[in-house]
């Protein structure tokens, strides 16, 4: 089930997590797979994980991109650096705060 960005954009106002933790209860008592879209903040990010979803798409992992990028963003390293740990700057994608 895909939890629409509706549900998640006002968890960053007070006591905005409610809503989508209650479709997350339903989707979870139901036994679906749960994907969080319009993940765009570290708290939004946060609150998904403490809810139990594990995946999520959005603005704070990264903006959209094409399948060269997608393919260079999915790398867990940069290929002339095996034991580095991999940095998005590499292929041209700001970090989300």
């Amino acid at each position: 089930m895909k939890i629409d960005r509706s549900f998640i954009s006002p968890i960053n106002e007070a006591g905005g997590d409610e809503l989508a933790a209650t479709v997350i209860y339903m989707a979870d008592r139901l036994g679906l797979a749960i994907v969080a879209e319009g993940i765009e903040t570290r708290t939004q990010y946060r609150t998904m994980r403490d809810h139990g979803v594990a995946e999520g798409q959005g603005y704070h992992f990264s903006r959209p991109l094409g399948a060269t990028q997608a393919s260079m963003y999915l790398q867990p390293w940069a290929p002339d650096e095996p034991s580095g740990a991999w940095d998005r700057r590499k292929v041209g994608l700001e970090i989300a705060g």
